[in-house]
């Protein structure tokens, strides 16, 4: 589970645009089938090199292995990403498309490696097991078991429930827009009027028109707390794919936004577990 997180993670940096990103894509795909070579052959020290040939012995003659057909197609991609990532190690220098290109070569290996010896598609692999916050994962399971099931409107609502809960909470959770209210509450200058904006009885204040102005002021406030917050947290590239999953354009059909939507949303969940951010949205 974990090799499919740091290929997704490293596919994210190698589209992310810097420098920075290009390097660390790289190495994220070299640990990932670093990590799957040391796991199918039980070589956990030696380097890379050493490992590879390992990994080939024990395959066995091409002849009558598919591993092994599959490890001599890929011998010289697998060669090619070692020296590249030791390279960005010492050198600190990748391209853009280098990175993409290792990304994307690393991906399909692993996915027809794992299929091969361990009979598994990545892509049916839960990525729900990667939470640990109950409702969160939860919720995932359920998106998850909607997209199996065909039932693509359902994995899209349980999806969004994900982000509404992680985003404004309920009845348990305050949501990351509450604990960013309290953060604002602290540093603001304006404390006291946000706070005030920011109270369910702020309108009843007013009458005629300026009630309406002052219960559109405080859903302004509330939205664009909330658009902040959640930006906040995502990349360029995630930015752009909310973006789209919210407006719901430019996807092939039901299928693709379902799957892109459970996805962006229990990465986002793990994003905010691994943050240590899920422990503070719980209400005292």
């Amino acid at each position: 589970m974990y090799i499919q997180v740091v290929l997704d993670i490293g596919d994210e940096r190698a589209v992310a645009g810097t420098p920075l990103d290009y390097i660390l894509a790289v190495h994220d795909a070299h640990m990932a089938v670093e990590w799957l070579l040391r796991y199918y052959t039980g070589r956990w020290r030696g380097d890379f090199i050493t490992l590879m040939n390992e990994a080939r012995k024990k395959a066995g003659k091409k002849t009558t292995s598919e591993l092994a057909k599959l490890l001599d197609e890929y011998w010289e991609f697998l060669h090619r990403l070692n020296d590249v990532r030791n390279a960005a190690q010492h050198h600190a220098v990748v391209s853009e498309a280098e990175a993409r290109d290792l990304v994307k070569g690393g991906k399909e290996f692993v996915a027809e490696f794992v299929e091969q010896r361990y009979k598994l598609r990545l892509e049916e692999l839960s990525y729900a097991n990667l939470l640990s916050t109950p409702e969160f994962k939860r919720l995932a399971r359920e998106a998850e078991e909607a997209l199996k099931d065909k039932r693509y409107e359902d994995a899209v609502d349980k999806a969004l429930d994900l982000l509404t809960l992680i985003i404004f909470g309920d009845e348990k959770y305050q949501g990351l827009v509450g604990l960013a209210g309290q953060l604002t509450g602290l540093f603001s200058p304006y404390q006291k009027t946000l706070k005030a904006v920011l109270e369910e009885d702020y309108c009843k204040r007013y009458q005629g028109q300026v009630r309406e102005l002052a219960k559109a002021l405080t859903e302004v406030a509330m939205s664009i707390g909330a658009a902040s917050t959640t930006m906040q947290f995502l990349n360029r590239e995630e930015k752009a794919v909310f973006l789209r999953l919210m407006t719901g354009e430019g996807w092939r059909d039901g299928e693709a936004y379902a799957k892109a939507m459970v996805h962006f949303a229990i990465m986002f969940a793990w994003r905010i577990e691994t943050l240590g951010l899920a422990e503070l949205l719980h209400k005292e």
